[in-house]
Parts: C-alpha cells; sequence; structure tokens
C-alpha cells in the first residue's frame, strides 16, 4: 500500500448526507435515548431538467452519487424510502469554462479531484455529477472528465520523498464535461450551508498562470498575497498565501470545512482565479492551482493557460440551488412522513432539563428548610436523600444531552 493514504491526512472530504447525518443523529440519540443506528443506502438519481439561469457557478453546491443507487434503508426493523439527496457526495463548485483540448473547444467544470471520484478503499462513484435547483429534482449537470492522481504509488522502487510529495502535493483535480443544456457563469459568490451570509459577486478576470514548478519543488513567491475562497458549506473567508508548489497554493486562514472541497480561490484584488479546495489543516490550507490542472489535465503548456481556456461570458445571477441545509431537512421530513420519529433537539432539551433541575432543586431546598424548622429530623434526612436521588437523575440526564449536543455541534447539523 502507499506509504501515505487518505487516513494520513485531514482531507477536505465531501460530505457523504446519510452517513454523517443519521449516523451521528442515531448515536447521539442512543445516548440519551436510545435510538438505533442507521447505514447508508443510496437512492436512484432523477431526470435531468433544463432552467434558464446558470446552473454551474463558483461557490455553489456540487453533488456526486454511488454508482449502484438503491431506494430503501432499514432503520431498526422497518424499511423506510429515500429521496435522491438522502445519499449524495455533496462539494462545492470550482470554476467553469471552455478549453481548448486535443479534440476541439470543450465546455468543463473544475472542482476537486476528490469530489468527483472515490478515494482508495471506497466503493465506486457514479461518473455523473449533480446540482439540485429550488423546486426541482436532482439535476445533472455532465459527466466525469479528467482527474488528478491524489494519492502516491504503490511502486516499492518511488522514494519517500517523492511518496511524501505526492501524499501532500498530488493532482487533487477533477472536470466535469459540462452536457450542452448547461449553462454557467463566472460569478464567485455563495453562502453558508443554512443560506446565510451570502457573499458579495465576485466577477473572475481569468486564471492566474504561475510559473510551472518541478515535482520537489517549493517556492514562496506568492508570500503575503491575499486569497479568498467561496464554498457551499462554511460560505466565503479570505486569508493570506504562504507558498506554493505544483500541485498546491498554500494559505493560512481559510478554515476550509468538508463541503468547501472543490470551490474556487481567486485573488480579491484582480479576480484572477486561483485555484479550488484542496486540503485543509486547521487554518492551513490547500489548493490546487487551476493552470496546472489545465497544463495536467489538458496539455496547455505553462504560460498560454489564458488563449486555451476562457471563462463563461455570463455574469447573470445562477439558478438559485438548494444548500446542504435544505437537503438536509427535505430527506428528514420525507422519513419523518414514514413514521421515522423526528430527531431530537438536545439543545432544546438540555437547557430544558437545566431549568426543571433548577426548580427542583429549590422545591427540595424549600422542603428541606420546611423539615429542619419543624425539628422533624427524619423527614429532613428523607428529604435530603430524596434531592440527592434526584439531583444525580438530574445529572446523568444532561450529561447525555449535553454529549448529544456536542456530536450534533460538531457534524455541524
Amino acid at each position: 500500500m502507499p506509504l501515505f493514504s487518505p487516513a494520513c491526512l485531514t482531507y477536505n472530504l465531501p460530505m457523504h448526507w446519510l452517513n454523517k447525518k443519521l449516523l451521528t443523529s442515531a448515536l447521539a440519540a442512543a445516548l440519551v435515548a436510545g435510538i438505533p443506528q442507521a447505514t447508508a443506502i443510496p437512492q436512484a438519481t432523477a431526470a435531468p431538467q433544463a432552467t434558464a439561469a446558470p446552473l454551474v457557478s463558483p461557490g455553489s453546491p456540487l453533488h456526486a452519487l454511488p454508482v449502484s443507487p438503491q431506494t430503501t434503508i432499514k432503520i431498526g426493523d422497518r424499511d423506510f424510502s429515500l429521496l435522491p439527496e438522502m445519499d449524495t457526495f455533496d462539494c462545492s463548485q470550482g470554476v467553469a469554462g471552455r478549453v481548448l483540448a486535443p479534440g476541439g473547444w470543450k465546455n468543463i467544470l473544475i472542482t476537486a479531484g476528490h469530489c468527483i471520484t472515490q478515494l482508495e478503499g471506497e466503493d465506486p462513484w457514479s461518473p455523473e455529477i449533480f446540482v439540485h435547483p429550488r423546486g426541482q429534482a436532482i439535476t445533472r449537470i455532465g459527466v466525469r472528465d479528467q482527474v488528478g492522481t491524489i494519492f502516491g504509488s504503490n511502486d516499492p522502487a518511488v522514494s519517500v520523498a517523492h511518496e511524501f510529495d505526492a501524499a501532500v502535493n498530488g493532482s487533487d483535480f477533477g472536470t466535469v464535461a459540462l452536457d450542452p443544456h448547461v449553462t454557467a457563469n463566472r460569478v464567485a459568490t455563495s453562502t453558508d450551508q443554512f443560506g446565510h451570509r451570502p457573499s458579495r459577486p465576485v466577477v473572475l478576470t481569468g486564471v492566474k498562470d504561475y510559473r510551472e514548478l518541478g515535482p520537489l519543488e517549493v517556492v514562496a513567491d506568492n508570500f503575503g498575497q491575499p486569497i479568498c475562497k467561496d464554498g457551499a458549506r462554511t460560505g466565503r473567508s479570505c486569508g493570506t498565501q504562504l507558498a506554493r508548489t505544483r500541485n498546491g497554493i498554500w494559505s493560512f486562514g481559510l478554515n476550509y470545512e468538508q463541503g468547501d472541497s472543490g470551490g474556487v480561490n481567486f485573488d480579491p484584488r484582480t479576480g484572477e482565479v486561483l485555484g479550488v479546495t484542496s486540503m485543509g489543516l486547521g487554518p492551513l490550507g490547500r489548493a490546487q492551482p487551476v493552470d496546472a490542472v489545465l497544463e495536467q489535465g489538458y496539455g496547455v503548456r505553462s504560460g498560454t493557460v489564458n488563449q486555451h481556456f476562457e471563462l463563461p461570458a455570463s455574469t447573470e445571477p445562477a439558478a438559485p440551488l438548494r444548500t446542504f441545509e435544505d437537503r438536509t431537512q427535505a430527506g428528514l421530513r420525507h422519513l419523518e412522513a414514514q413514521g421515522l420519529e423526528p430527531e431530537p433537539d438536545f439543545r432544546a432539551e438540555f437547557h430544558q432539563q437545566l431549568a426543571q433541575a433548577q426548580r427542583d432543586a429549590a422545591q427540595a431546598s424549600a422542603h428541606i428548610n420546611d423539615r429542619a424548622l419543624a425539628a422533624d429530623a427524619p423527614g429532613a434526612i428523607a428529604a435530603i436523600n430524596h434531592a440527592a436521588a434526584q439531583a444525580g437523575a438530574h445529572a446523568d440526564k444532561l450529561a447525555g444531552l449535553g454529549l448529544g449536543m456536542l456530536i450534533q455541534d460538531a457534524v455541524g447539523f
């Protein structure tokens, strides 16, 4: 096996809705109320539907699906039907345009490679790529075209240095050959997964065409320069570039999170496209340079990228797409309509339980004082014992609810 594997790194992996939502919710609930855990089973895709507004726009949501979708999930001893959005791999859109490939001009979308194809050891994903317009079914926009080699080689002759470089600096790019009916714009904007904090639209101007670097070369010619990203999980954030490698623009302060993968990274001063979100290690992040995508994926020579790749002409607002949370809630409503117990709101339950504990404590204190003033020693002792048992029960319940609340907060739902 390779010296480094996906488990060795904190890659900004796509969010697998059903595994993430139901499994973590079930785990949290089981700690409090014994709700059974669930296992993900995918759902068939819907037919493409056209729309007048651009479906493809930098920073918007993007979805891939398993290659063998199914239609039901077993929870406890019951089978439930699934909506298509309940088993998708969720990422963000990078930048679209047309590239002069060997066979002629081709309309493509550039995103992260791990957003449109499985990593080592995963079940295969469908080559079809989707978005989800509001009020419509999940909609195909194209098929997987070019994908870089994200991780290293199995060849034992490969040196540790080159294997390390492949692991942290692999070509994490993926391109989608867009269907003829799909339109795109060149306007970077985003919201977070809840549809909050919409970012100011930025019209992109072209691609930053860097000097091509060797496999192990590191340069700091971009040190201190600004960089911003738009992603469908956390929206827009901006930070500072640190250095770059052949397949990495390294920065500090963008704080990529799962679901931001593949989203556009750009220079806020010039509007130039720099890269697409690839990997996050806390505030340290790596974007896959877009010029390297075009050079490695389509044979474009360094220094001629903007002669062989053109951004879309349109600056029209994109079609409104469902956010990650929109799709989550629609899937949960579909399950609840079939009789699944609603997901507990651990935060609300925690505060309700805390308020009840405070009321019980006040009543117990008053009762103990009354027994003491009446010189009723046996009654006071009994009241103290009852209060202690009641406090212990409240403490156990609050601990379970608090842990459930932490799990829900940790997964971002």
